[in-house]
């Protein structure tokens, strides 16, 4: 993974193009926070953390989509973002990291 990582970082600099890696929150993040037992938060922690630690190592630029969906929520979102069962994201999920994704990448641009 870090060779094809390095030589992806190295094309995208050759092309003038940047590589930009989403954090996609885990269901326990989203939405299960309360339902779901805290092994699967506790992972989901290790997970966030293992990613960006890595990503900084690698010096990728990152889009944390968590505080995102928080917002989302705190803006009083009362559908759900993530199916119960297999907990990929909903539609209002997949507009929500869409938002955020075009948002992050238009402001980055702009500067």
């Amino acid at each position: 993974v870090l060779f094809r990582s390095k030589r992806v970082q190295h094309d995208c600099e050759e092309r003038s193009a940047r590589f930009v890696v989403a954090f996609i929150p885990g269901h326990a993040e989203v939405d299960g926070a309360l339902s779901i037992d805290t092994g699967s938060i506790r992972g989901q922690t290790a997970c966030r953390q293992a990613f960006f630690a890595c990503a900084d190592e690698l010096s990728l630029e990152t889009i944390d989509l968590l505080p995102y969906f928080k917002q989302a929520k705190e803006a009083g979102l009362s559908v759900r973002t993530t199916f119960a069962r297999d907990m990929h994201w909903t539609e209002t999920g997949h507009a929500i990291a869409a938002d955020a994704i075009a948002s992050v990448l238009a402001e980055a641009v702009v500067r």
